[in-house]
């Protein structure tokens, strides 16, 4: 994933990289659109096939309306939340324009476990859950709620965490693959690798003249 993909962190710091970013999975947009939709295609139906007059066709016309109402509450509502993954943090931001914002950041260094959560058969079907990141702070766990790919966003987070601890800055990308390689135990030390451990020292060559 190319940096330039993902959307700008406001308050985003000198040599900070983003790694992922998300909103939460679309199906939590369509979710509360499923019940209304349904009343306008019964209220369209009943008009059609009853021959209402203008008092129905009115009826029909205002429960389209209030979907199309109902459908924008729901799309700011969905795209007021999102999520950044950095090489230093990982950031929860709620927004409502101008009148409500909420953030929250949890650096690296303090995070002690992670926990991922599928709440529902439909959730491994789209394959989207929660992370639980566990931190020392009296502030409590950061959720990350929703999101596509919940193991991805979990093995990117060791990684980065990884990296953070050894002040190094690698490419996501090159994390996880480092990770997938070495394959031992289900999050493993993507710098524990051939290329990250220092080279042994060579044998010194010692030339010498034999004594008459």
């Amino acid at each position: 994933m190319g940096q330039r993909s993902i959307p700008a962190l406001e308050g985003q710091r000198e040599g900070e990289v983003l790694h992922l970013s998300a909103r939460r999975h679309v199906i939590f947009l369509l979710r509360p659109l499923i019940l209304p939709a349904l009343g306008c295609l019964l209220l369209l139906w009943l008009a059609m096939a009853l021959g209402a007059g203008e008092e129905g066709w009115l009826l029909t016309g205002l429960g389209i309306l209030m979907l199309l109402l109902w459908s924008s509450l729901a799309w700011v509502d969905w795209t007021s939340e999102r999520y950044w993954l950095t090489s230093q943090r990982v950031v929860a931001l709620r927004r409502l324009h101008r009148v409500f914002e909420e953030r929250r950041e949890v650096p690296l260094a303090r995070v002690q476990a992670i926990t991922l959560r599928r709440a529902s058969l439909l959730a491994t079907l789209f394959d989207y859950g929660d992370l639980r990141i566990q931190t020392a702070s009296v502030a409590g766990p950061l959720e990350v709620i929703g999101v596509r790919s919940p193991e991805r966003w979990k093995e990117a987070l060791f990684a980065a965490q990884g990296a953070d601890a050894r002040g190094t800055r690698r490419p996501l990308e090159s994390l996880l693959e480092a990770a997938l390689q070495k394959g031992a135990g289900p999050y493993p030390d993507p710098f524990d690798s051939a290329q990250g451990r220092p080279l042994p020292e060579r044998e010194r060559e010692v030339t010498g003249h034999e004594d008459a």
